[in-house]
């Protein structure tokens, strides 16, 4: 294992450890968390299984936008929202719409499909690039650890360049244990459906650590999620300002092209009845 892996092992909850201690959380203000990740990486079965439903032979995977509402998996935690957004190159532009009022990010890799490894490094990437995203806390869920092909964590972890990507805790002492606010699990949402269970147990711990961890980060969290919020909200009313004042003068421009185009056509009808009687008087004129 290189150096920096081994490192970074020690600072995040990677694999199907049991969680780490954190301090009870009183808050019970709804937690927002944007589930991310490629088409066919299994988000949508996650989803299933952390609501704890029976379980299905097949799920359709999510296109577009579903809002889920989870029970906390601790009396002590407070209700959890999870944004489920579709995964498709096609889709994937509303992903922003949503960064600014989540409390973190949970986002799904299938852990087999090596050759998307890139695609899902870029998404990534670009979601903690945002400003409204950078340092909220990361829950790394590596799928299909089952399943034939399956990479591992280590390789896994590399290819998607996680290190590069996982912020600071807003407020982790530099000696604790959540240093690196990216916690990663490997996880098969499916083998517990298979098995008649409700939910994988590195899912149910990983889930449960990562709201720990948004529970002790959550004092930076609030004011930080408003303040994103206030200003996407503005932003979209300028927006929505400027889109009604643009109909507007276009609706104007049409009005006066049609006048325009009218008055033309009535002069046109009076000229040529004008040059009618012209041409009716001229024998007249001529006897």
């Amino acid at each position: 294992m290189p150096a920096w892996l081994s490192i970074f092992a020690r600072f995040c909850s990677c694999g199907r450890r049991g969680p780490a201690v954190y301090p009870a959380v009183q808050d019970s203000a709804p937690v927002t968390l944007l589930l991310l990740g490629l088409d066919n990486s299994g988000k949508s079965t996650v989803v299933e299984r952390l609501r704890k439903e029976k379980p299905k032979e097949s799920i359709a995977p999510t296109w577009g936008f579903v809002a889920v509402t989870l029970k906390p998996p601790s009396a002590k935690l407070p209700p959890v929202r999870v944004f489920d957004v579709g995964g498709h190159d096609r889709i994937r532009g509303i992903w922003a719409n949503y960064y600014a009022e989540t409390h973190g990010i949970v986002f799904v890799v299938d852990g087999t499909d090596v050759a998307r490894f890139a695609e899902a490094r870029k998404v990534l990437h670009a979601a903690f690039d945002d400003e409204r995203v950078k340092g909220k806390p990361l829950l790394l869920l590596i799928n299909k650890r089952d399943k034939q092909g399956y990479q591992g964590l280590a390789a896994t972890l590399a290819a998607l360049g996680v290190r590069d990507i996982a912020g600071t805790s807003p407020t982790a002492k530099p000696t604790s244990s959540t240093d690196l606010a990216a916690h990663v699990f490997e996880i098969s949402a499916t083998h517990a459906a298979q098995n008649g269970q409700a939910i994988d147990a590195g899912l149910q711990i990983g889930f449960h650590h990562f709201l720990q961890q948004i529970g002790y980060d959550r004092a930076a969290l609030d004011p930080r999620i408003a303040a994103d919020t206030a200003a996407q909200r503005k932003a979209y009313e300028v927006e929505l300002e400027q889109r009604r004042s643009r109909i507007s003068v276009m609706r104007e421009e049409k009005e006066k092209a049609a006048a325009a185009a009218a008055q033309d056509s009535g002069t046109a009808k009076t000229g040529k009845s004008g040059e009618g009687a012209q041409a009716g008087e001229a024998p007249h004129a001529g006897s």
